[in-house]
């Protein structure tokens, strides 16, 4: 047989034999069935908006289904690609799978997005046209507060569909993660938030924000999380009420819990982070379950003399930990400016004991520009509720229409009044201490007397009989008589001295309260030391 009549034993394919090996090496509907199954994998937050966690991204794109799903694609060669996908563009692939449909396939742009340099970190596109020729498009400037915007020129052959398709897709893949790697971000509007479920009913409220309970999911927030079998994990979101009047006040907020977010005191509160998205303002904080100091008094409503000695030293040990933690913002220049029995925090365990964290660092400042801070808070704190200024010292009360800068002795005269409530608490249970506070608007009241100087800042009568009615039933040699003399000699002191001499008339410093306090726990292992009467 002539070589030239060959092809006579090969005739041409039919339409229908060619049609079966390109199925062969294209299948949008294999693709098409993928993205279905990626997106059972999504989960959806409380605004009904869905996303991929994070830790479903590696499980999805690994070497085999990459591998697998660019020859359903019709790629050939796809060594560098599968590589490139796995090293650069995990998410990328994610969003071309999910735009291909059961007719046509989206995936085979991989390659052109490797050939002009497009990778995950350039993500989300705005596809706003940056030149008059329509090709170059900008990238949203990223989560991160130092971001900025960058031109991206995706191929010509791009359609309306299919730019509208991959801006859809993106944000499907890319909600946030607070690895603590970043603090601060500003979101664009169509950020999904990793949420769960509807946010719990309002937990609290205070003038510069609310604080609600959300359930994160538990890959996006990984620091949090206690047990690998844990699918959300609880945090506190606390938004501010009134962003525009408000937003200097975030901001500063923001500045001083970035500042504090390294810290390693574990009973002072770590921030997790602060954005802005849609206008909004919030700050993350890890989720206090047991409540607030107030929660615990109320939970363990009996005296001390009915509590275990472990419960006892545990408290005390706490308080100890507390008065530490201001030392160190004091250290750092810092003062907390709002320390109430709701801004320490129960970090309740699986023994119903835990962390008690000192928190709400909203009011904080620090000593930078002080006079300024201070003048335009009193414009807004005439505004605050009584109830919320408490614990504030008389000198706030003198000083509040001049601009004289809050000291931090400030702080040391609110840990008196938390630290006279707790024995009260210790003593008599949290009945007493409820109607203590009925009858004590604050901890001093203002004494007229003839002469020049006719109006006398004075501790509050009623405060200076229960300081009374304590030292008669408090036994000498006892924790309780020691935290007592404590809170009578060197903290709910009227008279400050400049210089902080360490007479026993002026109020202390964090330093000295901190080390009083360490001396106090070390005597807690004497059973006898831990009788009140």
């Amino acid at each position: 047989m002539s070589l030239c009549n060959i092809h006579n034993l090969f005739p041409p394919m039919s339409p229908w034999v060619t049609a079966m090996l390109q199925k062969l090496r294209k299948n949008p509907r294999v693709l098409d069935d993928w993205a279905e199954q990626i997106t059972c994998k999504m989960k959806k937050n409380p605004d009904e908006q869905q996303f991929l966690p994070c830790d479903q991204i590696d499980l999805l794109v690994n070497k085999t289904n990459v591998a697998w799903a660019l020859r359903a694609a019709g790629l050939r060669n796809t060594g560098p690609l599968v590589t490139f996908v796995l090293q650069d563009a995990k998410r990328l692939f994610l969003i071309l799978v999910l735009m291909s449909t059961k007719t046509t396939e989206k995936l085979s742009l991989i390659a052109e997005l490797q050939d002009i340099g497009l990778k995950d970190a350039v993500l989300p596109l705005s596809f706003d046209p940056v030149d008059n020729d329509g090709h170059g498009y900008s990238r949203v400037a990223g989560p991160s507060a130092e971001s900025a915007r960058t031109r991206v020129d995706l191929p010509t052959n791009w359609e309306r569909g299919d730019r509208e398709n991959f801006r859809t897709y993106q944000w499907r893949v890319m909600a946030p993660i607070f690895d603590g790697s970043t603090f601060r971000f500003e979101f664009h509007p169509h950020t999904v938030m990793p949420y769960l479920g509807q946010p719990a009913k309002r937990a609290n409220s205070g003038f510069f924000g609310e604080v609600s309970r959300f359930e994160i999911h538990s890959a996006h927030i990984p620091a949090l999380v206690k047990d690998h079998g844990e699918q959300t994990v609880s945090v506190a979101v606390k938004k501010a009420k009134d962003p525009d009047e408000l937003q200097d006040f975030f901001n500063k907020e923001a500045e001083n819990l970035a500042q504090l977010r390294n810290h390693t005191l574990p009973n002072l509160i770590k921030p997790i982070a602060a954005y802005e998205k849609n206008g909004d303002r919030c700050l993350i904080f890890p989720w206090a379950a047991g409540g607030t100091l107030s929660d615990y008094w109320e939970t363990k409503n009996t005296p001390s003399n009915l509590l275990q000695q472990p419960s006892l030293k545990w408290i005390l040990s706490q308080f100890t930990g507390i008065c530490c933690a201001l030392k160190e913002l004091h250290t750092i220049n810092c003062r907390h400016g709002d320390l109430k029995p709701d801004n320490i925090l129960w970090f309740k365990d699986d023994n119903d004991r835990g962390t008690l964290k000192i928190a709400d660092l909203g009011l904080a400042a620090f000593h930078k520009n002080l006079q300024t801070i201070d003048r335009r808070r009193e414009g807004i704190q005439t505004k605050t509720p009584s109830g919320t200024r408490r614990y504030e010292p008389p000198e706030t009360d003198e000083n509040r229409n001049t601009t004289e800068p809050r000291s931090r002795t400030y702080d040391i005269w609110s840990m008196g009044c938390i630290i006279l409530e707790l024995l009260i608490w210790l003593v008599y249970g949290f009945t007493t201490v409820d109607s203590f506070q009925i009858h004590t608007e604050f901890f001093w009241e203002i004494r007229s007397s003839p002469g020049p100087s006719s109006r006398q800042y004075v501790v509050h009568h009623i405060v200076q009989d229960c300081i009374k009615e304590l030292e008669r039933v408090l036994k000498n040699d006892s924790a309780y008589k020691a935290l007592l003399d404590l809170v009578k000699d060197r903290l709910l002191v009227v008279l400050v001295s400049d210089k902080m001499t360490g007479s026993s008339r002026a109020r202390s410093d964090a330093d000295n309260l901190c080390e009083m306090m360490k001396d106090i726990q070390s005597k807690l292992d004497d059973s006898g030391f831990l009788q009140p009467v």
